[in-house]
């Protein structure tokens, strides 16, 4: 994927300046608004993602996999003159029916979603594309939420979006701007106009601070999205619908390998180099997602220069049971002298 920048940059606009839409996208004015809105659509209401984001590369790159599995786009409020909160949300027994079969199919899996769901939503945390994004990879996602801001308006349509990204195009390279520009229709159709330039460097003026860059228009995109029906409209799901439940493989529950556990234990003992000493070596509870596969443990050593500790470490970390460390604490004494406390998760194979 190409990596978009979204950039609010001084230009002189030479580009020209006609923005005729087919007939299909002619965005309309609503009759009164305030005068500090002139010119802008009124965009409030819910709307049918259809494949609009898959094709309109601006959007593709700005929601990534945030919109997989979605139904709606919907504009909730107005916040001041120009910015808009939206989400795009999935259909409700869409996202039931999808969360069931991974909560029947992958137990384990089903239980880390619906525990990164919770969270996000307790601590309103919908608006985090990244959390967004890690939810998706093992479940339905049912909600994404953001805030986007008018950056210009003119005969019903309001740019949203300003995004570059970078043309290779045999000896040629040059930077591609999209200007997303959004409107309503006369049936209240959400319309989108991508506006697509190629930069090139301005003139220099005697009063200029710089030579800016013009704008060389190359292209338009164009798409639109259904006003959603009044028999389909976006509804919240309750929590009791999905219970948390209970991992399939809690931490109780899981039978250990005790003759794995002590030849992990010597096994560290024999990768200690001459002047490291094993002070603590204890099991600790795993997170209830966790597979039984694996066991978390606390390690504290003591060194007699921290480059023996750290040499120790990197052995540790080739150790091919060894699926992460993270060391917790750092103690220097005197002479170079170290003590080391770290969490190591490794796989032990079960009985």
């Amino acid at each position: 994927m190409k990596k978009l920048s979204f950039l609010a940059l001084p230009v002189l606009l030479l580009a020209c300046s006609d923005h005729s839409a087919p007939a299909r996208f002619k965005a309309v004015v609503p009759a009164q608004m305030d005068s500090s809105r002139t010119g802008c659509p009124e965009l409030i209401g819910s709307y049918l993602l259809g494949s609009v984001v898959e094709e309109n590369p601006v959007l593709a790159d700005w929601l990534g996999g945030a919109s997989k599995g979605m139904t709606f786009w919907v504009f909730d409020s107005l916040v001041g003159s120009n910015a808009y909160n939206m989400r795009i949300q999935a259909q409700r027994q869409n996202f039931l029916v999808a969360a069931k079969q991974l909560q029947q199919a992958k137990p384990t899996d089903y239980y880390q979603w619906r525990t990164q769901v919770a969270k996000a939503v307790k601590d309103n945390k919908e608006s985090d594309r990244d959390l967004v994004q890690q939810i998706a990879q093992i479940g339905p996602v049912f909600r994404f939420k953001a805030q986007v801001h008018g950056y210009a308006c003119g005969d019903g349509w309001m740019k949203i979006m300003e995004a570059e990204r970078r043309v290779e195009q045999d000896a040629d390279s040059y930077i591609s701007q999209q200007d997303l520009w959004v409107g309503r229709d006369e049936l209240g159709n959400l319309l989108f106009r991508t506006d697509i330039y190629r930069q090139k460097p301005g003139w220099t003026f005697w009063a200029a601070g710089g030579a800016g860059v013009r704008l060389i228009k190359t292209g338009q995109l164009w798409h639109k999205m259904q006003k959603a029906p009044d028999n389909l409209q976006p509804i919240d799901w309750d929590e009791k619908e999905l219970p948390l439940g209970e991992p399939t493989h809690a931490s109780a529950m899981c039978k250990k390998n005790v003759a794995a556990f002590v030849d992990f234990n010597q096994q560290l003992i024999a990768h200690m180099p001459a002047g490291v000493f094993l002070e603590k070596f204890i099991p600790l509870d795993n997170n209830p997602a966790a597979p039984c596969s694996q066991q978390r443990l606390q390690v504290a050593i003591g060194a007699t220069s921290r480059a023996l500790a750290e040499e120790f470490l990197n052995k540790i970390r080739q150790m091919g049971a060894v699926r992460a460390l993270e060391i917790i604490e750092t103690r220097m004494g005197e002479r170079d002298k170290v003590q080391l406390l770290f969490e190591v998760t490794a796989a032990f194979q079960l009985d």
